[in-house]
């Protein structure tokens, strides 16, 4: 069984496309009228160009489970563009919880703040190696639930186990 995620562009990105998309008519409208030199056809191939880009291009994470290799790839027309790695040297699974406001203090240091708002958490599911100093983000997500759900189908596909000391603590009914 091999796993495959992607992720597309968002609304914002989508919004954006449309409006290279349409700014790029302008060129040719003032073209045509003889009120731009023939040279703004550049202008209008960039702007279509970039939203192609935007309304098109995506990321993702495939995971060949019995290669045990990893890639993170992006993709434009259907065409993907990574390297494969080998998941032989991350033997753990982790969930992380990472605060997205921080305090500061009058020095400038950063403060971390105990933060029970749910809109400024993000948590990361992680790949890790035996000494904790080597990471691979896997995937990023705003509901715990989520998180943790991804983490049972990665932990079920690929047979990792999850790290006893690094990351968030999974109960024993979600980590099975």
């Amino acid at each position: 069984m091999d796993f495959s995620t992607i992720q597309g562009p968002s609304t914002k990105k989508r919004i954006i496309a449309l409006t290279l998309l349409f700014i790029g008519f302008v060129p040719v409208y003032l073209v045509l009228n003889e009120q731009l030199p023939r040279w703004g056809f550049l202008l209008m191939f960039a702007a279509w160009g970039l939203s192609v880009h935007f309304a098109f291009y995506k990321t993702g994470m495939e995971i060949m489970v019995r290669r045990q290799k990893l890639r993170f790839y992006s993709t434009l027309f259907g065409m993907k563009i990574g390297n494969w790695m080998s998941i032989q040297r991350y033997p753990y699974i982790a969930l992380r919880q990472v605060n997205l406001v921080d305090k500061y203090n009058m020095d400038g240091q950063v403060q971390l703040a105990p933060n029970n708002n749910p809109d400024d958490q993000l948590y990361k599911i992680v790949l890790v190696s035996r000494s904790t100093k080597h990471r691979i983000t896997l995937q990023e997500f705003e509901d715990r639930l989520e998180a943790e759900a991804f983490l049972r189908k990665i932990k079920k596909a690929t047979k990792l186990k999850i790290h006893p000391e690094f990351g968030e603590k999974i109960s024993e009914e979600n980590a099975a």
